[in-house]
């Protein structure tokens, strides 16, 4: 029993020789010169179509035919013989241009009748949907000089008789196959914007992280100078002192915080005019005032004690 929902059809080409290919049916939307089909607006193939007929035919073991007028078709309406003019070994679609059998495989007889211009036109046999005019289905091709004869899609459909149960299945495991493909593109399509988002997201952390050790450098640079300017390191110890700060900077200030200044020691030390020559609140020098920090004791109360002991131990009055 036929499926209803389907169709046979047979178009025309001209041959362009018997160099190994020929166009099978052309790209996009068409119609044959006699106005066929009559059941659809006309004959569709784009490139999901072909893809589709490719696979078929990658599956297949037999390559397609090629006959004689139909023959092959024919033989079982006519008892005629039904010698092959060659085989298509291939299929190829060409963007724009449509579905073409590559690879084939021409009969000497078949070579001479080309060349002889005996034959002048390639005549495809395939299915279609109804209504809608989709190619589904490639059955084989002959070489004609009259591809519109007379009855003959009605022959052509009594020859094959193909069932609408098997059809109908095969039709059920195409749509969900294209249904799982159409899943796997949404997914690839999804792992790609996660795959972007995780690239754009790394970058942003990287230029986050870069700038905080920017930050960081140049706020390890200004307190390493400040203590340069302070005078309380010499500027020799100036790259000792960064590396060791970019390790730890909380021990270096608690190290360098009560470091007392080159620049009052060399006061001090020289007779150079300078702050540890200038008067205290208790009249304590740098040092005595550096001992009040650590100890907590206020200038006054740490004064009364130097002097308390200044005036009663044996040492200071040797």
């Amino acid at each position: 029993m036929r499926d209803k929902t389907k169709s046979i059809g047979i178009m025309s080409a001209e041959i362009q020789g018997a160099d190994g290919e020929f166009q099978l049916l052309p790209a996009g939307v068409f119609r044959a010169k006699d106005g066929r089909p009559k059941d659809a607006p006309a004959y569709v193939l784009e490139e999901r179509h072909a893809a589709l007929l490719i696979a078929r035919f990658n599956k297949e073991k037999n390559p397609i035919s090629v006959d004689y007028e139909h023959q092959s078709i024919l033989t079982k309406e006519n008892g005629k013989p039904a010698p092959a003019a060659g085989w298509v070994h291939g299929l190829d679609w060409r963007p724009g241009k449509g579905l073409f059998a590559v690879q084939v495989e021409w009969t000497e007889a078949a070579k001479e009748a080309i060349k002889a211009n005996e034959y002048r036109y390639i005549s495809p046999v395939f299915d279609y949907r109804k209504n809608t005019g989709e190619i589904i289905g490639l059955f084989n091709a002959g070489l004609t000089n009259n591809p519109a004869l007379d009855g003959m899609e009605a022959a052509v459909a009594h020859s094959l008789n193909f069932e609408s149960e098997e059809t109908s299945e095969e039709n059920k495991d195409e749509g969900e196959e294209a249904k799982r493909e159409a899943l796997r593109l949404e997914i690839a399509k999804a792992q790609t914007e996660l795959e972007t988002l995780n690239t754009a997201s790394a970058a942003l952390k990287a230029e986050q992280e870069a700038l905080k050790r920017q930050h960081q450098q140049e706020e390890i640079e200004r307190v390493i100078d400040g203590y340069v300017a302070a005078g309380k390191l010499c500027p020799a110890e100036r790259d000792a002192a960064l590396t060791l700060a970019r390790y730890d900077i909380p021990a270096i200030r608690q190290l360098l915080h009560y470091r007392a200044s080159f620049f009052g020691m060399q006061s001090e030390t020289m007779g150079i005019p300078g702050k540890l020559n200038k008067p205290t609140p208790a009249n304590l020098n740098d040092e005595d005032l550096r001992t009040c920090e650590l100890t907590g004791r206020k200038p006054e109360e740490f004064a009364a004690l130097k002097a308390q002991y200044s005036k009663d131990s044996p040492i200071f009055n040797l």
